[in-house]
């Protein structure tokens, strides 16, 4: 009977640590950036990698030799149905480098391009749940607004980020949610490839 019991919690233990690691987005959040679409890499121009993911098939892989230009990552149109933006980032080394997360709202009422922007420090190794609500996302220009994104770039050089040559980054499904913020974000374990 005990050796039944024993079995039992077993069981129960691998299920919810297998369910865990896929309950990432729920039912309510809004998949803005999806990875299993390969039209995110033939815009991007980034690869894509079965080896480091978290909730999708496949991850975009940013690595040293796209670190010398900007790039644009197709995204959903319509931001107004989450207050956060979440996602699992994979960082190879502790690089104490950053990008510029900007998210495209271009106002054609303005002359230039209007967006919103985010900083990302990489100062972690292994996977990070990275969790930006919108409201700290600074205005740059006069954008359009949540409602009309036309795309996200990543720049890897800027007034206040510079990526490291040695970096290494992997990005999963990115989402829209209105849950609070994680309560552990980041899982140093660089043996983590495929959760």
């Amino acid at each position: 009977m005990l050796k039944r019991i024993f079995s039992l919690l077993i069981c129960a233990l691998i299920v919810s640590a297998t369910v865990g690691s896929f309950a990432f987005a729920s039912s309510k959040d809004v998949c803005v950036v999806n990875m299993e679409s390969f039209e995110v890499s033939k815009v991007s121009g980034l690869a894509i990698s079965s080896s480091y993911t978290k909730n999708a098939s496949y991850s975009l892989a940013w690595t040293k030799s796209d670190f010398a230009r900007k790039i644009t990552i197709p995204a959903k149109s319509d931001w107004t149905s989450g207050q956060n933006l979440k996602f699992w980032m994979y960082s190879g080394d502790k690089t104490e480098s950053s990008f510029g997360f900007v998210v495209v709202s271009d106002n054609l009422q303005t002359i230039g391009t209007d967006y919103y922007e985010a900083k990302i420090t990489t100062d972690f190794k292994g996977w990070k749940n990275i969790f930006i609500p919108l409201s700290e996302f600074k205005s740059c220009g006069t954008p359009a607004g949540f409602s009309n994104v036309s795309h996200i770039e990543l720049w890897p050089v800027g007034d206040n980020y510079n990526m490291s040559a040695s970096a290494d980054i992997y990005f999963d499904n990115m989402y829209l949610t209105n849950d609070a913020p994680p309560q552990s974000d980041v899982k140093d374990d660089d043996h983590d490839r495929k959760n």
